[in-house]
């Protein structure tokens, strides 16, 4: 895909009875708060499922929106925004009743590595505070 097609990437949802397929698209654009879709993670918590990604339109900032009951498009419910600018790679998890929300800095392939910043909350949509950690960060890392 070349750079000046990312502004308009999306998510493109598509279902199966099987993993092996066939599929069948359900959406051809997933409608999220923030467009330009990049990385994402999703976290299915009991009947809940919630999207954590980022985005070319708020420059790389985190975002997490729950989806709807089957899985095919999002509710609008929205964190809003949760980190600053140039963050990719949102990974959401759940663990003994607090959500983690893991990432780290743009930095596709870089040869040094990057850290992973830890933010959590009681609830999937936040309020996330920031924990100060950032796993595998060294000197010298962007």
């Amino acid at each position: 895909i070349p750079l000046w097609a990312y502004p308009k990437a999306g998510y493109v949802v598509a279902t199966s009875g099987s993993p092996l397929g066939p599929f069948t698209v359900r959406s051809a654009a997933a409608n999220t708060r923030y467009t330009g879709g990049g990385d994402f993670g999703i976290l299915v918590d009991g009947p809940d499922a919630f999207l954590a990604y980022s985005a070319w339109q708020n420059n790389h900032k985190i975002s997490i929106e729950r989806l709807n009951p089957t899985f095919t498009d999002t509710t609008g419910e929205s964190s809003g925004l949760l980190t600053e600018a140039l963050n990719e790679a949102p990974v959401l998890l759940k663990f003994r009743g607090w959500y983690y929300l893991l990432y780290g800095v743009c930095c596709c392939f870089c040869r040094e590595g990057s850290g992973v910043k830890v933010h959590v909350s009681r609830h999937p949509l936040g309020p996330y505070r920031d924990t100060g950690l950032n796993v595998g960060w060294r000197d010298g890392a962007s």
